[in-house]
């Protein structure tokens, strides 16, 4: 036989053996889920509010008005001379006026002079918000795609921290009213975000901001008195606003769509836009049909969703077997994802790898709002309690002592679906906390000991231990 002849043989004999069983390989795996209807994921557009009676324009104002101070400056503009470090502490017992605002805004290392010249430099500022929670509705830009930018989203958080610092400024002066109105001005900002209808990103700030104003409150049932029928009325009012499911459901068929998108913007464009974060082997070809199947990545999704969306409207406790199935669904796609290099060559392998990236910040949410739900909680009943001590001269013996006098009913523990616990020897309320198991929570000398050991960053910079990331989130009665 030729050697032409016997060439060509070889070559058919490599078609057949080879390449015909990988093209065919690579076409049945570019194949892709037929179109689904997730109408039900698909928020509705609302009505455009008209500009005078919408509060969002006056937000941005605020913020283009404030006075910010970075970090490592002082207020006349100079920056503070640190000693040579010796091996101590010394260089960081010096603290530029921009760093101790940081830790004022939470109470700590005060300074009054510092604390009215930043809030002089913001009386405009502070001025707008007012303005900005008076107009009736709140409605943000609409938000579909991973591209757009929400520049805003830190700007509520550097307004929330400005208004926490004038309501510390106000009790520090010994204007109660008008710390806990500004407090409760706090909480408004937060829920109208929350209300806002608009992205996950933007309902999870709102949680934050509504946190500073617990906080607040908070602190104030133990440091800042008002008459009995004040704190009364601040309990109710604050148990008339609890997170809302709706809202959580509304962020998350947002971030659904958002998610959609992005996988039509990848089969379109592959992964360049989205930085150097996807510029592993893991996303190359990412454009192809056999790498993403842009149908079934978005039902991978929709069905997370819709799990993640009837969630938001229970209970933490009602959820949890649904969230941690999904958590685990998530865990093991991922980890059958980066056992071997040759996972990368399954079909839609782009389309899972972007899933389990993007999903767990979605999937975290419900347990964030259930640790809102509990300090919103504690703080109702903190209010309860020093209203029911200063009226009667000593501590309530039970939660239900509260009822109907100071409150409607005792909060539950969205962990377990049972009243918030209270130890009056311990001086404590509590939750069980995300496992569910009540270990009895944490004192204020057990809070310090869990916070060396599992909080040390914050421990070492002076801040209170945090009941949210408590196993028990626990909170301290000091009155």
């Amino acid at each position: 036989m030729r050697l032409r002849s016997k060439l060509l043989v070889a070559g058919i004999l490599v078609m057949t053996l080879v390449v015909a069983p990988v093209t065919t390989f690579l076409v049945v795996g570019s194949f892709d889920a037929p179109p689904f209807d997730d109408t039900d994921l698909r928020p509705e557009r609302a009505e455009e509010v008209p500009d005078d009676q919408n509060g969002f324009p006056l937000l941005r104002e605020a913020y283009a008005a404030m006075f910010r101070l970075e970090g490592g400056k002082n207020l006349d503009g100079t920056t503070p001379e640190y000693p040579e470090d010796t091996g101590d502490d010394s260089a960081e017992k010096v603290l530029s006026d921009g760093k101790r605002l940081d830790y004022m805004v939470s109470g700590e290392k005060w300074d009054d002079a510092v604390a009215e010249d930043y809030l002089r430099r913001n009386r405009k500022a502070l001025d707008l918000l007012d303005q900005a929670l008076a107009r009736p509705r709140w409605q943000l830009p609409y938000f579909d795609s991973v591209d757009a930018e929400l520049p805003y989203a830190n700007e509520f958080l550097r307004l929330g921290e400005l208004m926490q610092l004038e309501s510390r400024a106000q009790a520090r002066r010994g204007e109660a009213a008008e710390a806990y109105g500004m407090a409760m001005k706090i909480m408004d900002f937060g829920n109208r975000l929350e209300h806002a209808n608009n992205c996950l990103v933007t309902y999870l700030v709102g949680l934050t901001v509504r946190g500073m104003g617990t906080e607040l409150f908070s602190d104030y049932a133990a440091t800042c008195p008002l008459p009995p029928e004040d704190l009364r009325a601040y309990a109710q009012r604050l148990g008339d606003m609890p997170p809302r499911g709706e809202d959580l459901a509304h962020a998350l068929r947002v971030d659904y769509l958002v998610a959609a998108n992005a996988v039509d913007q990848i089969r379109a464009h592959g992964m360049e836009k989205y930085g150097p974060g996807y510029g592993g082997p893991e996303w190359a070809f990412a454009s192809s049909p056999y790498r993403l199947h842009p149908n079934r990545t978005k039902q991978l999704f929709a069905d997370a969703y819709r799990v993640c969306c009837a969630a938001a409207a229970k209970p933490y406790w009602e959820a949890k077997a649904d969230i941690e199935d999904l958590a685990h669904q998530i865990e093991a796609m991922s980890d059958r994802a980066r056992a071997d290099w040759w996972s990368l060559l399954r079909p839609n392998a782009v389309g899972e790898y972007f899933y389990f990236r993007w999903l767990p910040a979605s999937n975290n949410v419900i347990k964030t709002k259930a640790i809102t739900e509990i300090q919103l909680s504690a703080t109702c009943l903190l209010l309860a309690l020093r209203a029911c001590k200063d009226e009667h001269g000593r501590p309530a013996e039970t939660l239900q002592a509260l009822v109907p006098a100071y409150l409607d009913a005792v909060p539950s523990d969205p962990f377990d679906g049972k009243p918030m616990r209270y130890d009056v020897q311990k001086r404590i309320l509590y939750s069980v906390g995300k496992d569910g198991v009540d270990t009895g929570g944490l004192a204020r000398e057990e809070q310090e000991r869990w916070q060396k050991t599992d909080d040390p960053d914050a421990a070492d910079a002076g801040f209170p231990p945090r009941p949210d990331r408590m196993p028990d989130p626990s909170y301290l009665i000091e009155f």
